[in-house]
């Protein structure tokens, strides 16, 4: 008896709801409300997306559901800081071709110091990004042209140290832009053992420049060490051996007379009434051959 009355009872429920109305939130009504939200929302995301408006209405509900859930996950895409940064090492170092500050990319982002070594650093064990040394260091995109650095090395007797000096001065924007990495003895800190951090310098460099004077020549680490170490690489085609000749001597009498010296000709630097355009001569020389070593490469 209770069980049919409580039938009646929403039977009797239903019948007054259907005389005032109130059946349209449960009906066929509510269902069209809501494919038509449904398409409504679609359409949105679409546009937002650049999708062709006017789907097929007869669309089934299952495909429709699986478009609005990959505009959905499409549109919430957010750019990671990894993402961004790429970005903007790509932007400031005109797409690789050269090393960018890390402070210029630092003020550039905005971002504080902290934040911006922690995602470098991601983006450089992850092999996306590469760093170099120097006074706040620098950085490039791995797989860039820019990023290939030569290494090089300077072989030099300390009675031409004033020589080493000028010419580091004229290769400093090839330092700077990526292209070389200079190494010489000049930078060995105290307490690091000589012999074999210039063996390992000789060892990893690709272009080899000894600065030859008479004292170059008469010195035996010079000579005899270091300059035969190079004609060695360069014999088994793992570096370029470029003489620099500083001032007038038998250098054409040495093993250095079978290579192709700078300046132009071999004259001497000392000899030339403008000091600086016998470097910039120098410098250009340089370029040229590290350009066309590291297209080899």
């Amino acid at each position: 008896m209770n069980g049919d009355h409580t039938t009646e009872s929403l039977l009797q429920g239903w019948r007054l709801a259907a005389e005032s109305g109130h059946h349209r939130q449960f009906g066929e009504p509510y269902m069209r409300r809501r494919r038509r939200v449904r398409r409504h929302r679609l359409a949105r995301v679409g546009a937002q997306l650049g999708v062709p408006s006017g789907s097929d209405p007869s669309a089934s509900r299952k495909t429709d559901d699986h478009q609005v859930c990959e505009a959905r996950m499409a549109s919430r895409h957010r750019r990671t800081n990894r993402d961004i940064l790429l970005d903007k090492i790509t932007e400031l170092s005109a797409k690789g071709e050269a090393f960018v500050p890390n402070k210029a990319v630092r003020e550039a982002l905005d971002w504080d110091d902290d934040h911006y070594w922690r995602v470098r650093q991601e983006l450089i064990d992850e092999g996306r990004v590469v760093a170099r040394r120097g006074k706040g260091g620098t950085v490039n995109l791995t797989d860039e042209p820019g990023a290939h650095t030569v290494s090089m090395f300077i072989s030099y007797s300390h009675a031409d140290m004033d020589f080493k000096n000028q010419l580091l001065n004229h290769l400093e924007p090839l330092n700077r832009s990526g292209l070389v990495e200079i190494r010489h003895d000049g930078e060995i800190p105290a307490g690091k053992d000589f012999d074999k951090t210039i063996a390992a310098h000789l060892k990893k460099a690709n272009v080899i420049v000894p600065l030859v004077s008479a004292d170059f020549l008469r010195s035996i680490y010079c000579y005899q060490v270091e300059l035969e170490n190079a004609l060695q690489r360069q014999g088994r085609g793992q570096a370029e051996v470029i003489p620099v000749i500083l001032r007038n001597c038998q250098w054409r009498q040495t093993v250095i007379g079978k290579l192709l010296a700078l300046p132009t000709e071999g004259r001497p630097v000392a000899s030339w009434p403008d000091r600086d355009d016998a470097w910039t001569n120098v410098a250009d020389g340089i370029q040229k051959a590290v350009r066309e070593l590291r297209d080899k490469t």
